[in-house]
Formats: C-alpha cells, structure tokens, sequence
C-alpha cells in the first residue's frame, strides 16, 4: 500500500482522519477532497472537454447502473465503458483480457472503485498497462452514485462523521477499519508530543543531532 501511493501522481485527503492529523501536526490544509465528491465534479467539468469515462470496479451491475445514473444527471456525459470484475484473484490471463477491453474503449480517465487496498495496489500494477491519462481510486464512490449504498446526508458528511454514518450502516465491514483509523489517530497524538507507539509500547522520539 505504502508503495501505490509512493508511485501516485496525485493523493488527496479522503479520510477525515488524515484532516484531524494534518491540523494536530500543524500542517495546513485546505479540508477533505472525498472520492465520491471528486467523482461527481470531474464527471461534470470533463462534459465541456468531452472526457471519456470508463468505470471498473463494483460487484456485478453496479458499474452499468453508476454509469445510468451519471448519464442522467449529467447530460452530455461520455461513458467509455464499464465493467465489474470478480471477487477473486485474476489470473494473469484474465487480468491481460480485461486490460485489453479497457484500452480497446479510449478512455481518458479510468474511475477504479475496488476498495482500499485493493484498488491502490491494482492501479500500481497497471501503471504503463493502461492507456488513460488517469487512473482515479474512489472506493465507495461506485456504490453511493450507483444507489447500492445510501450516501451519508450533506449535514453529517460536513462535520466530518461520515465514518460513523458507514459503521452503522455496515458494521461487520467498517468494525475493523475504524479501530485502525483510532489506533492512527492516537500516534498522530503521540508524535505530536514526542512518543508513538510501536506493537503496543511506546517508543519515545529520539532528539535531532546538531
């Protein structure tokens, strides 16, 4: 994971809890930049540049009722493709097929909404393999525009507590991921006063050398 966003042209601040950190750390910010919100703006402003769209990701018919539902809310709108792979690892083959089948559409951005890791790593991979001027991970993004998934009310989204709107909508799913998102924020807050944890015991930061 570490290595995807390394090699990515672009990362934004999806979570909220990167927005807690960046403000503890005291580095400036200008608010989340959410992948089903950049979704929705570039899908509207790339009607006037004529983009092509191609949307790669989802379980089986949520890419084709995404791709319905952007058309009607923004007409005009270029759809290149879609398709939804399955759950399981591709052989090299498979992976090669459905490779081809997206070059083989022109598009100009890739929308690849597989879940994180998952889609971070697979956009890696495929960097040099796919012939798009860009390669976007947006996850949720294809479940909310699709309407597989009730997207979180504008009002809970602004203060930020979209994570708990998805806990309670998926906690078996979402359990896990916000335990992290804690344990993340807690050495966010030990590093700002000298100590972070490592496998549970604290390390102290050791003092710059002149």
């Amino acid at each position: 994971m570490s290595d995807a966003i390394r090699r990515a042209g672009l990362v934004l601040p999806d979570g909220t809890g990167i927005i807690w950190a960046s403000t503890i750390l005291g580095y400036q910010h200008h608010g989340r930049v959410t992948g089903p919100k950049l979704m929705l703006k570039i899908c509207d402003w790339g009607r006037e540049k004529g983009l092509r769209h191609f949307f790669y990701g989802g379980k089986e018919g949520v890419a084709d009722k995404l791709a319905a539902n952007l058309s009607t809310r923004y007409a005009g709108l270029r759809i290149a493709g879609t398709y939804s792979p399955l759950f399981k690892q591709l052989s090299h083959e498979e992976d090669r097929i459905i490779t081809d089948k997206i070059n083989s559409t022109k598009p100009d951005i890739l929308w690849v909404g597989l879940g994180a890791p998952k889609q971070e790593k697979w956009m890696a991979d495929h960097l040099g393999r796919v012939n798009a001027a860009a390669m976007i991970g947006v996850g949720a993004a294809f479940d909310f525009h699709s309407g597989n998934v009730k997207w979180a009310p504008k009002w809970i989204r602004r203060l930020g507590l979209e994570w708990a709107h998805r806990l309670v909508q998926n906690p078996k799913r979402m359990w896990r991921r916000n335990i992290d998102s804690f344990t993340f924020l807690s050495n966010v807050i030990m590093q700002r006063f000298g100590t972070r944890f490592d496998n549970g015991n604290p390390v102290r930061k050791k003092p710059l050398e002149n």
